[in-house]
């Protein structure tokens, strides 16, 4: 059973040639051609060209601050887009082993192991107890990503995933494909860092932010598994896995505008 239409080279190519062409249409042909010049050059010294890393360097020196601006906006999106193929990539490959039974360490492989192993309910209650994940958050006062870029990062991440689907018509995938054009254009409209330097109370709300958006829906995800996992298997009940904690807003020591006042 094919679960995925797609593979990383096609998102990779079609994201870069997409964002490609909004970059072209919304800005200078010299910055353009800058920018083709520095990414063909960067392709050429990895590729053993070693000449071209003093060529890109002078090419970068040589940059007005506007310039200068345009190009780090261009590599900066070009690198956030080429993170989530990648991640797209990655999840093919889990999906694709858990299909085809050969991706280890899962739920359904430990608890297989403590059944040919002997253990009873009570051992596996016991052991489930023991567990206690606790991931913790933490804030940098230079953090400067704001919450919009990431809600069009995932906007993106999301309709590549549908795009990979396999029972799209070729209306339906069209759709999506012009769904990923208008939030990759969005993308580029957007400014990608904020104006002013965030203050604890930006490091909470961006946290926040994780614990809604993503963290939410991924814990019950885990839940489920475990407990699809041990049915049948084991009777118990499945315990709290996971606590969270934050340091935005308390950390003293490591952000300056952390006062009592603001905890």
């Amino acid at each position: 059973m094919q679960l995925h239409s797609r593979n990383v080279g096609e998102d990779v190519d079609d994201l870069g040639s997409l964002l490609g062409a909004i970059f072209e249409a919304r800005t200078s042909r010299a910055a353009f051609e800058t920018v083709e010049r520095v990414r063909r050059d960067s392709i050429r010294y990895r590729r053993g060209e070693h000449e071209r890393r003093d060529e890109v360097k002078e090419t970068l020196r040589s940059l007005d601050t506007e310039t200068e601006n345009v190009v780090t906006r261009a590599f900066t999106s070009y690198f956030e887009l080429i993170n989530l193929a990648e991640e797209r990539q990655r999840v093919r490959s889990i999906r694709t082993g858990s299909q085809e039974g050969t991706l280890d360490g899962t739920f359904a492989d430990c608890v297989s192991d403590l059944r040919a192993a002997g253990a009873d309910d009570a051992t596996v209650e016991r052991i489930l107890r023991d567990v206690l994940i606790v991931p913790t958050f933490t804030a940098h006062p230079t953090e400067a990503r704001r919450k919009t870029i990431k809600a069009k990062l995932r906007a993106i991440a999301e309709a590549l995933e549908v795009l990979d689907e396999t029972l799209l018509t070729d209306l339906e995938r069209e759709q999506v494909k012009r769904t990923i054009e208008a939030e990759v254009t969005s993308l580029w409209a957007s400014a990608q860092v904020r104006g002013r330097r965030p203050e604890p109370a930006d490091e909470a709300r961006n946290v926040q932010w994780y614990l809604e958006e993503v963290l939410f829906d991924v814990v019950g995800e885990v839940y489920n598994e475990l407990e699809t996992a041990l049915e049948g298997e084991f009777d118990v009940s499945v315990p709290e896995l996971f606590e969270f904690r934050s340091w935005a807003g308390g950390d003293r020591d490591g952000n300056p505008y952390v006062t009592p006042d603001v905890t």
